[in-house]
């Protein structure tokens, strides 16, 4: 053991370790017994890159797992079957392959789409696909959804994991929420009224507001209904004993009856309805 607490590897020859793991051992020499970053400050950033490259190992393994799948690879190493070296060589369920390959591609995809940071793991790869399908099925933007998240992650000062993806490619702008203060006894008064219909304070302050968005326009102030209520009665002795008014009746759609009323109707705004010349 060092101080600290890592295992120094075994001889060779008294446990050879598999070989599988040879870059483990040599990240191990070079950082613990060698002490490489000692030499120069480049080798602190060498072994960044190397980290780098371990986190984001499932897109190489996804690789290779559909390369074996696709080109039958597996038949060289005496297997006949993709599920048998599926259980002896990959160690994963049929599912677990399946999402495997799924987030080795979608990272993939977004390396070359110019991205440096993409998912840390099969799971958040995975997380970021289905998010994108729920926001819209026919034509999901897995790109445009990473790339709100990692802006979002940057604003926000934060670590990027599987949640966070799914809250910000579903967020849906017209459901965002906002925080209202407000005194107590408004607070009280508003939380008795919605109880009293059954519903919840929300519920009763989104059909308050759209009650609101629903209401008719207002109609003419009182000053001016005044105004029109004179100008009818005015018209009304003014055309007492002319023979036109048996003609000009309002129909239900406001219009008039008679063949004088497009003049009339030009001619006496009064009526509150204006029509343009007819074309005959």
């Amino acid at each position: 053991m060092t101080d600290l607490n890592l295992d120094i590897p075994p001889d060779r020859e008294e446990l050879p370790l598999p070989d599988w793991c040879s870059e483990i051992k040599d990240t191990y020499h070079e950082l613990f017994y060698f002490q490489r970053w000692k030499e120069d400050e480049k080798w602190a950033a060498f072994f960044d890159v190397v980290a780098k490259r371990a986190r984001y190992s499932y897109i190489i393994e996804g690789m290779v797992v559909l390369a074996n799948k696709y080109y039958k690879l597996y038949q060289d190493r005496g297997y006949k079957t993709f599920e048998e070296y599926r259980k002896k060589e990959v160690k994963k369920s049929k599912w677990q392959c399946n999402q495997l390959v799924k987030a080795a591609k979608i990272s993939w995809h977004l390396i070359c789409q110019g991205f440096e940071e993409i998912p840390n793991c099969v799971s958040q790869a995975i997380r970021l696909l289905e998010s994108a399908i729920k926001r819209d099925k026919h034509e999901p933007d897995v790109v445009g959804g990473w790339e709100r998240c990692v802006e979002a992650a940057q604003e926000a000062d934060r670590h990027i994991t599987a949640n966070f993806i799914e809250a910000v490619v579903t967020e849906n702008p017209e459901e965002k929420r906002k925080q209202v203060n407000l005194p107590i006894p408004v607070y009280k008064g508003l939380e008795k009224k919605a109880k009293r219909l059954g519903m919840t304070l929300a519920e009763y302050l989104k059909k308050l507001a759209q009650e609101e968005e629903s209401e008719p326009p207002q109609g003419p102030t009182p000053e001016g209904e005044h105004l029109q209520n004179e100008s009818f009665a005015q018209n009304n002795n003014t055309t007492e004993h002319d023979t036109r008014t048996s003609q000009t009746v309002f129909t239900d759609q406001g219009k008039l009856g008679g063949e004088c009323c497009a003049e009339i109707l030009r001619t006496r705004p009064e009526f509150g309805v204006c029509y343009p010349e007819p074309p005959y």
